[in-house]
C-alpha cells in the first residue's frame, strides 16, 4: 500500500508501520478524506473486475476466493464465508458510508473509484493507493513524498487472530506449444532457466548499480551481491514491506475457468453498493456513519459485559438494536455473496443435473430451428424485394450476364471483398458456436450446450434488457433531435451557416477527447460541470424544465389527436409524462431532504445539496453513456435532414399556411410524410447500430452500474475470457432478434428512387 507522506503529515497522521490494522487504515482514510477540496482517502477502481481491489481485504479477513478439491481436480468458489461478509462490510464502509461534510453536503465513503484516480494520486489528492511492489515502481514515485507499507491487518477472527493477505505475482514465460523446431525450443528453455538464476540476477544488479540506480534495487539483492553500502539509500520501509508481502502473499485464483471469478465477485459488490447508496428505501442497515459508529460501541461487548458495567435500560435497548441491525446487514451481504457463489460454481464447473441439461439442450434445438427458419425467410423476402415485377407480354431477364457484363465486372471486386471479409469468416466462425474453442490446443465439440447455457443465463437476459434501454435512449437522443434541429436551422432567417458550423464542430473532435471531456463533466463531486450547473438550479427551475419538455410533446399529441391520429397522440402524451417524471425526479432529493426544515413551498426555491454520482448511479449511468454520442453526432445527423429538406417544395408550406397550419402541423403533416422513407431508414439504422456500439459504455463505466449491454458482454466473453463458443452463440441469438429490422430496412430501400434536390438549372 502506497501512501502520500505530505497528506498524512498535513492531517497529523503518523506514517503506517508494519503492524497497522484495518481500524488504523479506516481512521486515516476518514481523516484525510475531503471531497469538497477534491481530496480522497484511498484510490480504488470500478468496472467489471472491481473485485480485484476487494480480494486483499477478503484475504486479510481470513477468507478465500477459491478452494481446490485435489481429488476431483476441480475448484469451487467460497467467497460467501463469514470472513467474506466481514470484508465486504468493511469495503462498503470505505466506498459508500454516508456522512455530512462541513458544508452540510452528503458524501459517500472515503474512496475515489473514478478512472482518474492515478492522476489524483500524482496531484497529491489521494492518501493511499494499492500497487504492485517491484523495482519498476520507483521510477514513478518520489520516495520523499511517497511511503510504502504492507497491507494492513484485518479484524480479529473468532479466535482473536488477525490475518493479512496480498496478491503475489511474477513475470511469466512460456514456450509456444506449436513450436516444432527443437533448436528454437531448446534455446527458449535455456533462456527461461537462465533469467531467474543467480548469474542473470547478478548481471541485473551490477548494471543497475553502474547506471546509478542501485537505490532502486531490492536491498536483499544488494547484500547478496556485495553492495551493502547502498542499502541505506533504498527507500525507507521497502525491504520490510517486501518481506512481509512475500510472507503473506497469495497467488491469484489459477484453476480452470478461474479467470471468470473476478467478474462474478464484482456483481454482488455492485449490488450491495447500489443498495447502500440508494437515495430512498435503503435496504442495508447502518449505512450512515453516525449510526455505524454508535452501533460499534455495543458490537464488541457481550450482554454479560454490558450488564456487569451497570448498563441502563436504554443501553440494553441500544445493544439489542445494534446487534439486530448488524445481523440484518450481514444477512443481506451474505445473501448477495451466496447467490454469486452459486452462479460462479455453475458457470465455472458446469454442475448440472441430467434434467437441467436436457431442458437446456431442448431449448437450444428450438432456438436453432427458429434461427434457421428466420434467416431462410429473410433471404427469401430480400430476393423477392429486389426482384423486378413481371410485366405481361415482355420477356423477363433473370440475371442478364451477357447484357450487363460490364456492370457485373464492376461489381465483382466489391462482391469478392464482401465474400472474403464478411461471409467466409461468418461461416467459419459459426462453427465455434458448437465448440469449446481454444486458440491453442484442441477444441472440443459441445454441440448445443453453448446455446443452451446462453438461453438459461440470467446475465445474458439482463444485458438484453439493458440493451433495450440503451437502444431507447439512443433513438430518443440521436434520431429525433437532429430532425428537429434540421427544421430549426432550415427556418431561421439569419446566421444559418454560423449555426450549422457551431453544431457540426463537435463531430471534428476525436473520440478520445470527447470521452475525457465528458468524464470531467461527470465528476461526482460539486466540481463536475453537470453537478455545478444542476446544484445552482432551484427545484422550481427543474420543474419548469420538466413542464417545458412535457408541453412540447403535449402540443404534438394535441395536433395529432385533432387530425385523427389517436394512437400516435397517446404515444406522444405518454412519452411526455415519462419525460416529465424523469426530469422532475432530479428535484425529488430537494423535497425529500431531511436536513431542510422549511415548508414544502419554500423548498421550491431551494437547490440540491448533494452532488450526483452520474456514472455510479444506475438511474443516470446509461443516459450518461448516450449523451456524449448524441452531442458529437448531432451535427452530422442534422446535415442529412437539411439536405432532404431542400427537396420539399415551397408550395407545400404555402398550402399549409393557407389551411391555417401551425409550425407543429407543418412538421407533422408536411415534413415527416415527405421524409418518411429517409426517417425509416435512419431509424432502423440507428436501432441496429445501438445494439452494436459499445465503445462509449466501455470507456465510461466498463459495464458497471447497470450499463452492461449484450454486445459488450459478447466482447468480454470472447476477448477477455476467451469463451469464443459462448460469444458466438450469443452473437447468433442477437442476430436472430434483430434480423427483422434489417429486412424492413432493405424492403424500404428496394422501393426508393434517389434523386438530387434543390434548384435545377
Amino acid at each position: 500500500m502506497l501512501y502520500r507522506k505530505d497528506l498524512l503529515s498535513k492531517a497529523g497522521i503518523p506514517y503506517p508501520d508494519n503492524n497497522w490494522t484495518w481500524e488504523d487504515f479506516f481512521a486515516y482514510c476518514k481523516q484525510i478524506n475531503d471531497p469538497g477540496r477534491g481530496v480522497y482517502g484511498v484510490a480504488l477502481g470500478k468496472g467489471q473486475q472491481e473485485s480485484w481491489y476487494w480480494v486483499p481485504f477478503l484475504w486479510s479477513a481470513g477468507g478465500e476466493v477459491m478452494e481446490e478439491d485435489a481429488a476431483a481436480d476441480t475448484w469451487r468458489a467460497v467467497f460467501d464465508s463469514p470472513a467474506a461478509v466481514t470484508a465486504l462490510d468493511f469495503y462498503l464502509r470505505l466506498t459508500t458510508e454516508r456522512w455530512l461534510d462541513r458544508n452540510n453536503v452528503t458524501r459517500y465513503g472515503y474512496a475515489t473509484k473514478e478512472g482518474d484516480g492515478s492522476e489524483k494520486w500524482e496531484l497529491g489528492q489521494v492518501g493511499f493507493m494499492p500497487a504492485y511492489l517491484n523495482e519498476r515502481i520507483f521510477s514513478t514515485i518520489n520516495p520523499d513524498l511517497v511511503g510504502i507499507a504492507p497491507v494492513p491487518f484485518g479484524y480479529p477472527d473468532e479466535n482473536g487472530v488477525r490475518h493479512r493477505g496480498n496478491e503475489i505475482n511474477c513475470s511469466m514465460h512460456a514456450i509456444f506449444a506449436g513450436c516444432d523446431n527443437p533448436v528454437v525450443r531448446d534455446a527458449a528453455w535455456e533462456y527461461i532457466r537462465f533469467l531467474p538464476g543467480r548469474e542473470a540476477t547478478n548481471i541485473y544488479v551490477d548494471k543497475m548499480v553502474e547506471g546509478g540506480l542501485g537505490n532502486f534495487v531490492n536491498p536483499l539483492l544488494l547484500r547478496e551481491f556485495g553492495y551493502e553500502d547502498l542499502v541505506r539509500l533504498a527507500p525507507v520501509g521497502w525491504e520490510e514491506a517486501f518481506n512481509i508481502s512475500i510472507e503473506c502473499g497469495k497467488p491469484e485464483p489459477y484453476g480452470r475457468n478461474c479467470q471468470l471469478v473476478y467478474v462474478e465477485m464484482t456483481q454482488p459488490m455492485q449490488m450491495a453498493e447500489n443498495l447502500a447508496m440508494a437515495r430512498d428505501n435503503v435496504q442495508i442497515p447502518l449505512c450512515n456513519a453516525e449510526e455505524y459508529e454508535q452501533a460499534e460501541k455495543y458490537l464488541t461487548l457481550s450482554l454479560e459485559e454490558l450488564q456487569a458495567r451497570g448498563a441502563t435500560d436504554e443501553d440494553l435497548q441500544a445493544w439489542g438494536a445494534a446487534h439486530e441491525a448488524m445481523e440484518q446487514r450481514r444477512a443481506v451481504l451474505h445473501r448477495l455473496l451466496s447467490t454469486a457463489v452459486a452462479n460462479t460454481n455453475e458457470k465455472m464447473l458446469g454442475l448440472l443435473t441430467p434434467a437441467q441439461l436436457f431442458v437446456r439442450r431442448l431449448s437450444a434445438v428450438l432456438m436453432l430451428v427458429c434461427i434457421v427458419v428466420a434467416f431462410s425467410l429473410v433471404f427469401k423476402r430480400i430476393f423477392r424485394a429486389f426482384t423486378p415485377p413481371k410485366v405481361a407480354g415482355q420477356e423477363q431477364i433473370a440475371w442478364g450476364f451477357r447484357k450487363y457484363k460490364w456492370a457485373y465486372l464492376i461489381l465483382l471486386p466489391a462482391l469478392l471483398s464482401i465474400l472474403v471479409w464478411k461471409y467466409i469468416p461468418l461461416i467459419m466462425g459459426s462453427i465455434m458456436a458448437f465448440q469449446d474453442f481454444k486458440i491453442i490446443g484442441e477444441s472440443k465439440w459441445v454441440w448445443l450446450d453453448n446455446f443452451g447455457n446462453v438461453l438459461w443465463d440470467p446475465e445474458w437476459w439482463e444485458t438484453v434488457y439493458n440493451s433495450l434501454k440503451y437502444c431507447f435512449l439512443t433513438i430518443a437522443l440521436t434520431f429525433l433531435p437532429p430532425v428537429i434541429l434540421a427544421v430549426f436551422l432550415q427556418e431561421i432567417p439569419y446566421g444559418r451557416i454560423f449555426f450549422r458550423t457551431v453544431f457540426y464542430l463537435p463531430a471534428v473532435i476525436t473520440g478520445l477527447v470527447v470521452i475525457y471531456l465528458w468524464r470531467s463533466f461527470y465528476e461526482p463531486s460539486e466540481f463536475g460541470v453537470l453537478n455545478a450547473v444542476l446544484m445552482k438550479i432551484p427545484a422550481i427551475g427543474i420543474i419548469g424544465i420538466a413542464l417545458l419538455l412535457f408541453m412540447i410533446l403535449y402540443f404534438f399529441a394535441q395536433r395529432l389527436f385533432l387530425h385523427g391520429s389517436k394512437g400516435m397522440a397517446a404515444l406522444c402524451f405518454v412519452a411526455g409524462l415519462l419525460l416529465f417524471y424523469y426530469v422532475f425526479s432530479f428535484a425529488l432529493p430537494i423535497f425529500n431532504d431531511p436536513h431542510l426544515t422549511v415548508p414544502w413551498y419554500k423548498r421550491l426555491f431551494a437547490t440540491m445539496r448533494d452532488p450526483y454520482r452520474w456514472l455510479m448511479d444506475p438511474k443516470t449511468a446509461m443516459l450518461c453513456c448516450v449523451l456524449p454520442t448524441a452531442w458529437a453526432g448531432m451535427g452530422p445527423g442534422c446535415l442529412i435532414y437539411l439536405a432532404a429538406l431542400k427537396g420539399i417544395a415551397d408550395d407545400f408550406y404555402e398550402a399549409a399556411d393557407i389551411d391555417g397550419a401551425t409550425f407543429i402541423d407543418k412538421i407533422l403533416f408536411v415534413v415527416i410524410p415527405i421524409l418518411k422513407p429517409l426517417l425509416i431508414i435512419q431509424f432502423v439504422g440507428i436501432f441496429i447500430r445501438s445494439w452494436e456500439n459499445t465503445a462509449m459504455i466501455m470507456a465510461m463505466t466498463g459495464g458497471s452500474s447497470g450499463t452492461n449491454v449484450a454486445s459488450l458482454l459478447i466482447f468480454y466473453k470472447a476477448y477477455m475470457y476467451l469463451k469464443f463458443g459462448t460469444a458466438t452463440a450469443m452473437a447468433w441469438i442477437l442476430g436472430f432478434m434483430l434480423i427483422g429490422f434489417t429486412v424492413y430496412q432493405l424492403q424500404i430501400l428496394s422501393k426508393l428512387e434517389f434523386r438530387t434536390t434543390g434548384n435545377k438549372a
